[in-house]
C-alpha cells in the first residue's frame, strides 16, 4: 500500500506539515486529519501543508485538504498549501482548487447551469 509520511514543524502559533509520498485515501489521510485537528486544538493559528515531496494525490487526498481547510477556518486559523510538486499541482489545477488551497479565493465557476442540468467537462488534450 502506498502511504504518506508526515513531518510537523511548529513555531509559536504556526505549524508546517511536510508531506512525502502518496496523498490518497487510507490511513495516511486519517493521520493527517488527526494531526491537524490536534494542532488546532493546541492553539495553532496558521497551518501550512508543504507538498513539495508529495508524489501523488487523488480525489480523496484533495477532499481531505478541503476538509482540513474548512476545519482550520472554523477554528479561526489560516490554512494554505505550499510548494506543490508538479503531479500534485497538475491535479489541483485540473480540479480548479490550486488558487483556493494556496490561500486565495474560491474559484469562480466557468459554466453556470440550472439545477438538474449538466455542465460540460473540459479537459486538456
Amino acid at each position: 500500500m502506498k502511504t504518506i509520511r508526515i513531518t510537523t514543524e511548529r513555531a509559536n502559533d504556526h505549524a508546517t506539515l511536510r508531506l512525502a509520498g502518496w496523498l490518497v485515501g487510507g490511513p495516511g489521510t486519517i493521520a493527517l486529519s488527526r494531526r491537524i485537528r490536534s494542532l488546532l486544538a493546541r492553539g495553532v493559528r496558521a497551518v501550512t501543508v508543504d507538498l513539495a515531496a508529495a508524489r501523488v494525490i487523488d480525489c480523496a487526498g484533495i477532499g481531505l485538504l478541503l476538509r482540513c481547510r474548512q476545519e482550520a477556518m472554523r477554528s479561526g486559523a489560516a490554512f494554505r498549501v505550499a510548494r506543490a510538486s508538479q503531479p500534485v499541482r497538475r491535479m489541483l489545477l485540473l480540479s480548479d482548487l490550486l488558487g483556493l488551497l494556496e490561500g486565495g479565493e474560491a474559484p469562480t465557476p466557468l459554466h453556470k447551469t440550472a439545477p438538474g442540468h449538466d455542465a460540460a467537462l473540459l479537459l486538456p488534450a
